[in-house]
């Protein structure tokens, strides 16, 4: 072997520890295709994977919750509003098409909304807790403007390796506005397009968890299947007891948690 076949070896030695430092990094998960190697967040590989076993045990439908759908959290960006990178300008808030209509179902259906979001950006430095609430507040005037407001709207403005418990996934501003409005997670739901937004939902222990495909949504649906191309929704099996949707986006994720979910009876 001469030295340029040993500089090539070890330059592919070299490469694929980086990969496998850069996966264990990142959460993602190396599994074979069709095509070779296909790279999953661990997220979707782990549900995958439960989803499969409690399919062979036949356990594929959650119980229908005895209580009423009462609160709706929502993802900001990529669910509610286009995704635009660390968004610091207000101008740059815009609703995706349907969103304030859905919105409108859901409190007419006696929901309350409110917004639950990562804001690393403040964090990393790349912009304020001022800038979030004045694109915050250019978001409740566009809602507004189409009779629609919002309950409550709160974020975490942490970098994640500040280790806090308000950043999503973990529940801390569930326990937050739990605590401060004697909220229900059985009669709560959440809509995002990450894996963290339902896990978010399993670690506060809601009804459900609705995945959208705007946004980030397409990318994290790995294997989950496709719901209709007409704006449709398809369940599918549980994580644990709260129950799991994959919706187009915002209005087919109204239409399937009203279908799924008897609308709440309190008086105005």
């Amino acid at each position: 072997m001469d030295i340029w076949e040993c500089l090539v070896i070890a330059l592919a030695v070299a490469a694929t520890v980086g990969v496998l430092v850069f996966v264990r990094r990142h959460g993602i998960v190396l599994r074979p295709d069709a095509e070779g190697l296909e790279a999953v967040p661990r997220e979707i590989h782990e549900a995958e994977q439960r989803r499969q076993r409690e399919q062979e045990r036949g356990g594929t439908k959650a119980p229908v919750p005895d209580v009423a759908l009462r609160s709706v959290f929502l993802d900001r960006d990529g669910t509610l509003i286009e995704d635009r990178h660390y968004l610091a300008d207000p101008a740059g808030v815009v609703l995706l098409p349907g969103a304030a209509a859905a919105l409108a179902r859901l409190a007419g259906a006696g929901c309350d909304l409110f917004l639950v979001s990562n804001q690393s950006g403040v964090g990393r430095g790349y912009f304020s807790e001022e800038d979030v609430r004045a694109c915050q507040k250019r978001l409740d005037d566009l809602l507004e403007d189409a009779g629609v407001r919002l309950t409550e709207a709160v974020w975490c403005p942490h970098a994640p390796e500040a280790g806090c418990r308000c950043r999503k996934p973990l529940p801390g501003l569930w326990e937050r506005l739990a605590a401060a409005r004697g909220l229900d997670p059985r009669a709560s739901v959440m809509i995002g397009d990450k894996a963290a937004d339902l896990h978010f939902a399993f670690n506060a222990g809601f009804a459900a968890a609705v995945l959208v495909l705007t946004g980030k949504g397409e990318s994290e649906r790995a294997g989950w299947p496709l719901p209709p191309e007409d704006g449709g929704f398809v369940e599918i099996p549980p994580h644990g007891s709260c129950r799991i949707f994959v919706a187009r986006n915002l209005p087919a994720a109204a239409t399937a948690l009203l279908s799924a979910f008897r609308a709440d009876s309190r008086p105005d």
